[in-house]
């Protein structure tokens, strides 16, 4: 369904959406609420910040809800769900470094993987090379990352994908990631195994794996993630 501006009814400063069924369409981030009729109201002067406003196609988790920092385990990816708030095609991913870690260790890789199946979950973009040099406060960081031979990386608007990060080597300066910090029963508050949005699993590395099973996640907190073209 596509809207144009003459679909929308201006009510007290927003705008009422016309709903599709139940489910109404709504501006990514934004606060709704619905009418008598089942419409949704958008408020466009609400500040909550969405993904867009950073240039973001979509992330695991706002920037002002972080509860805090992790240190990742060596041999552990840690992933999580992120719904594409936009259509487009991926790229990068992109996170913030909270304590500085030494220069060339560890070494971290990144990547997005499509969700294939609820026992699958497909790599399209992987790093190419180890993200090294992770050494910056409080600083935001991107990884470049590699189509995937036979893997398409444009997504649609309300895709879900799976953003990833692993450590294979040790140091004893690693960097320390802000983070979503909150465990079991709480991120995945509902969820069973196969519909966790964030989790671990274990990998040798050194490489991301080419695939991964979401219905055997560990429940996990994990680094503060977005994806981006």
């Amino acid at each position: 369904m596509t809207l144009v501006l003459e679909d929308l009814v201006q009510l007290d400063g927003g705008f009422l959406l016309p709903a599709v069924g139940s489910n109404p369409i709504p501006k990514e981030g934004r606060v709704l609420a619905s009418d008598a009729f089942g419409n949704a109201l958008w408020s466009p002067s609400d500040s909550v910040a969405s993904p867009s406003d950073h240039d973001f196609v979509g992330w695991n988790l706002r920037p002002t809800e972080r509860q805090g920092t992790i240190t990742p385990t060596v041999g552990q990816v840690y992933v999580s769900k992120i719904e594409c708030m936009r259509a487009a095609t991926l790229a990068r991913i992109s996170f913030l470094i909270s304590t500085a870690g030494a220069a060339g260790t560890p070494n971290y890789r990144f990547g997005i993987y499509r969700i294939t199946s609820a026992t699958v979950a497909t790599g399209i973009l992987l790093s190419s090379a180890h993200e090294t040099g992770i050494a910056g406060t409080n600083t935001q960081y991107t990884a470049n990352l590699a189509l995937v031979s036979g893997q398409s990386a444009s997504v649609e608007r309300g895709e879900d994908v799976f953003a990833a990060m692993g450590v294979f080597t040790a140091s004893t300066t690693a960097a320390i990631f802000h983070a979503s910090t909150l465990t079991t029963g709480v991120l995945n508050w509902g969820l069973v195994q196969a519909t966790y949005r964030t989790g671990r699993f274990t990998s040798a590395g050194p490489a991301m794996p080419a695939t991964f099973n979401p219905s055997t996640l560990t429940d996990s907190g994990g680094p503060l993630l977005a994806v981006k073209v």
